[in-house]
């Protein structure tokens, strides 16, 4: 029953992921369109349109502020805009974008990260929409090593602001079955998926009687996870959690009592480009 549970909120969760996608691509291109109309007009009002090449920028290791000009977009230098960064410690770079064009009130682009040699792209293309409300559309996560330099590739149409913030994660999951991290019940405990990182991590957490439970997690994620849960009362299963619920908290429980024991949670990256944090929990 479990497993059909399971299996059946994957298929959902699949389909939901790919109908948003669709939507949301439609969307995009609306949304570029109207930019770029905008873009083209305002340049014919204010004289010659002149072609200005995007340079690279830098953020701090805590992270900072980069503003991106209406005439420095991706649109009209036909360019990418690079930020260069190097993290501090292992943690987690987040993104907020916001409008900073005189044009529209809201701007829209792409974002993805790079290696250090601008060659090798380490988690999915996302695009980023200013007038929208819900986080996954105006923010984006990063799991990041330290001492490591990475670029991150921003595509614009239309003058846009980068808030970043670094936020340090010491990651104490185990990295197998054995070593599993004992949660807490109630408590959030924040997991870490770093570039360079793709082993598996490990939490357990025990229930003292026959009773229900649901393990929660909310991800932040670049990428596919695979959750795996196992123990006394549940036949071990094996589940895919898509990015299309970035930053939205989800729950899994067993049909019914389970008996008491102890349960482990084995959470291991899907992809290569999957990186960022999550929170956990069990109540």
């Amino acid at each position: 029953m479990l497993l059909y549970i399971i299996t059946k909120k994957y298929n959902y969760r699949k389909e939901h992921f790919i109908m948003e996608r669709t939507k949301k691509n439609l969307f995009q291109k609306a949304v570029s369109f109207l930019l770029v109309a905008a873009l083209v007009f305002s340049t014919l009002v204010v004289g010659t349109q002149q072609t200005v090449s995007a340079a690279d920028v830098s953020l701090k290791p805590s992270g900072g502020v980069v503003t991106i000009s209406d005439e420095n977009c991706s649109y009209l230098t036909q360019d990418y805009t690079w930020i260069k960064y190097k993290s501090k410690a292992d943690g987690y770079l987040w993104l907020k974008f916001s409008s900073n064009s005189q044009v529209m009130p809201y701007v829209a682009g792409e974002v993805q990260l790079y290696d250090k040699n601008k060659n090798t792209y380490l988690s999915e293309l996302i695009a980023y929409d200013t007038r929208s409300t819900t986080a996954s559309e105006t923010s984006e996560c990063y799991g990041v090593k330290k001492n490591t330099v990475y670029y991150i590739r921003v595509n614009s149409v239309g003058g846009v602001k980068i808030t970043a913030k670094f936020n340090k994660v010491n990651d104490k999951s185990g990295t197998k079955k054995s070593k599993a991290l004992n949660l807490r019940k109630g408590k959030n405990t924040n997991g870490l998926i770093t570039t360079a990182n793709k082993k598996s991590h490990w939490y357990k957490f025990t229930t003292t009687k026959p009773s229900k439970f649901t393990f929660n997690i909310t991800p932040y994620l670049t990428g596919p996870i695979d959750i795996t849960l196992s123990g006394t009362g549940v036949k071990t299963n094996t589940f895919r959690l898509q990015t299309g619920l970035w930053g939205k908290k989800d729950g899994f429980s067993p049909t019914g009592k389970v008996r008491a024991g102890t349960y482990y949670v084995q959470i291991k990256p899907a992809s290569k480009i999957c990186n960022g944090y999550y929170k956990v929990s069990w109540k």
